[in-house]
């Protein structure tokens, strides 16, 4: 029985070596590797500095026009009547 019982024990170690280095490998592949930045001229940061500036401000133009315009739609529509210097009223007498 003593020998049956390390045929087994040394067969489950055996498996949990395998299951051991196959998780390791898996968690191995499984790490994000560092990106490498690429390099930029002084004049390719300014040309990205100077689209990212343009898309900043026409973002800031569009978010105040959205805000005139809700604001246009909250004002009460009155309507003036147009006298051109003429009165109302008139004289007779």
């Amino acid at each position: 029985m003593d020998e049956t019982t390390n045929i087994r024990l040394t067969a489950i170690e055996t498996r949990l070596a395998a299951i051991e280095s196959r998780l390791s490998a898996i968690e191995e592949a499984g790490t994000a590797k560092p990106r490498r930045r690429k390099e930029l001229s002084p004049e390719e940061r300014q040309a990205i500095r100077a689209r990212l500036m343009e898309g900043k401000r026409k973002k800031a133009e569009a978010a105040e026009a959205a805000l005139v315009a809700a604001a246009e739609a909250k004002k009460p529509n009155k309507k003036k009547e147009a006298h051109n210097g003429t009165s109302k009223t008139t004289d007779k007498g």
